[in-house]
């Protein structure tokens, strides 16, 4: 059995779950038995529908270290093969303690410190530029098993082994993401400024709306006012589907830009966390996507956002440049190599 501790909510939004999922799926379909372990009930319904088993602390998921004494009586019980733990919120004391228990498996994404584990994950497409070697010499501990780079990207089964879309001489759909919560409201800055300005009618701009975002009934109403311009898009199943069907994309600089990579759909990004500066400066510095700033410390964003997409719009060449380039990064295999790595 592999268990995976992780969480989602209001707070830290759905990337954690989602990733974690599509591992737990992958080795399920290997024969390994997968558990979630989570801190409360926020995404027990995505967890329980995806197939995967659920246990619930009912803990403060900000508060990793109190939790032990609950959690290590299951992982006495469930004697699993490894765990898989996937928190930005894990202390050093934390991973150490687990560590007694089982093979301890880390999803990193910010190289904070020698993480006491048995695996490291950093499947970024900056992971390779984190010199973990050296963090582990200097803290003088023991250097864990190191799986880096998109290669492990764990996408999900739909984006596996899909063909790159081909580029349009003409842009005309285009797909506005901002992450399951949107904390900074980006899709309604972005709306509200298309609305308004009525300077981007050639095209239409589809929104996919998270479970989370809390501006859904302005969204709708700014829909409504232009219906032909936006289009709403909630609780979608087969997300490759709405990404092939779109020409150009934006999107928060989050799990979301490999499986763009994975459809080759060129990319506008940018960043509304701290976590997520590396990996959209990577992005663009590779050539790889265009990336339009810090959406928290520009005032106007979304008309910035919109120059952005009249340029990459206008420019077929380095669209087509693009695609090309973000269809070579992952494999769609990401999620299978890392539980093979994992159960050996």
């Amino acid at each position: 059995m592999i268990i995976f501790r992780t969480d989602g909510n209001e707070r830290i939004a759905s990337g954690h779950i989602m990733r974690c999922l599509t591992i737990a799926q992958t080795a399920c379909k290997l024969g390994e038995e997968s558990c979630f372990v989570m801190a409360d009930r926020s995404f027990s319904v995505a967890v329980e529908n995806a197939g995967i088993k659920s246990l619930y602390l009912d803990t403060d998921f900000m508060n990793m270290e109190k939790e032990l004494r609950v959690l290590i009586p299951i992982l006495e019980k469930l004697r699993p093969k490894c765990v898989v733990v996937d928190s930005y919120y894990i202390t050093e004391k934390y991973l150490e303690e687990i560590r007694k228990y089982s093979t301890t498996v880390y999803i990193d994404d910010l190289g904070s410190f020698a993480y006491p584990v048995d695996v490291l994950v950093n499947y970024n497409i900056y992971g390779e530029k984190i010199d973990y070697a050296q963090m582990y010499h200097l803290q003088k501990k023991s250097k864990p098993v190191l799986l880096l780079g998109p290669e492990y990207a764990p996408l999900r089964k739909e984006f596996r082994n899909r063909r790159r879309k081909l580029q349009p001489q003409k842009v005309k759909d285009i797909l506005i993401s901002t992450g399951g919560a949107d904390f900074e409201h980006v899709s309604l800055k972005i709306a509200r400024y298309l609305v308004i300005h009525q300077d981007m009618s050639n095209y239409r701009f589809h929104f996919l709306v998270g479970k989370l975002n809390q501006d859904v009934l302005e969204l709708m109403k700014l829909a409504e006012r232009a219906p032909l311009l936006i289009e709403l898009h909630q609780n979608v199943k087969y997300m490759v589907d709405l990404m092939q069907n779109c020409d150009i994309a934006v999107s928060a600089a989050g799990s979301t830009l490999y499986e763009l990579c994975a459809c080759g759909i060129p990319t506008i990004t940018y960043v509304l966390a701290d976590n997520q500066i590396l990996g959209a400066q990577t992005f663009a510095e590779k050539g790889l996507m265009v990336y339009a700033g810090d959406c928290r410390k520009q005032r106007d964003f979304a008309r910035h956002v919109a120059q952005e997409i009249e340029k990459l719009a206008n420019d077929y060449q380095l669209r087509k440049k693009m695609a090309e380039q973000m269809s070579t990064i992952v494999s769609g295999e990401g999620a299978e190599l890392l539980v093979k790595k994992l159960i050996i």
